[in-house]
């Protein structure tokens, strides 16, 4: 069986359960977060947020580029569309993993 074919097997029981259609598209906290790679990172649970609190970008090391610059900077900043408010980066530490 091939990882793809595992994933979906154990998405099975997730879709058939989830009780979150109702929730708005929008992020319910008004967040973006731009996250690492790194598959270590549970995003979710390092910042204590729910299923429709955020959306979650994830992008070689956790960097938002500045449009005026296209230099990167991980810092929080107003976020690039109207469905959330603010931005945030998340990354990992490990500079041995690049992020």
């Amino acid at each position: 069986m091939s990882v793809i074919d595992e994933v979906l097997e154990k998405n099975a029981p997730y879709a058939e359960s989830f009780a979150n259609g109702d929730l708005p598209g929008a992020p319910g906290l008004g967040l973006a977060v731009v996250a690492c790679l790194d598959a270590r990172l549970d995003t979710h649970r390092l910042l204590g947020i729910e299923e429709g609190d955020a959306h979650v970008i994830r992008n070689a090391g956790g960097v938002i580029a500045d449009d005026a610059s296209g230099n990167p900077s991980p810092a929080s900043r107003p976020a690039p569309s109207s469905l959330a408010s603010m931005t945030c980066a998340a990354s990992s530490t490990d500079a041995r993993r690049g992020c």
